[in-house]
């Protein structure tokens, strides 16, 4: 499996959309979640406009793709001690 290849701590190049690179640092660390079904990534850059991250890599193994977290929007409240979702 292809993102097998990516565990590990890698180094980054952070170019920002003025296309220059970043002088600070810059890394980022792959590592398999429990089961190992789901890449965790955890990024972080020395550089203000760029804010450290993680994220969730998966992989649709029958279509050969690639995906990045899922953003749902839901409403919800707390109070009362309870949560509503």
């Amino acid at each position: 499996m292809v993102t097998a290849l990516l565990i590990g701590e890698w180094s980054q190049t952070a170019i920002p959309a003025r296309r220059r690179p970043s002088p600070g640092e810059a890394k980022a660390t792959f590592e398999w979640l429990e089961g190992g079904q789901l890449l965790l990534v955890r990024s972080t850059v020395e550089m203000p406009e760029a804010p450290d991250g993680v994220c969730i890599y998966g992989c649709d193994a029958a279509n050969g793709t690639y995906y990045r977290n899922v953003c749902r929007v839901y409403q919800m409240s707390i109070g009362n001690g309870e949560r509503k979702l």
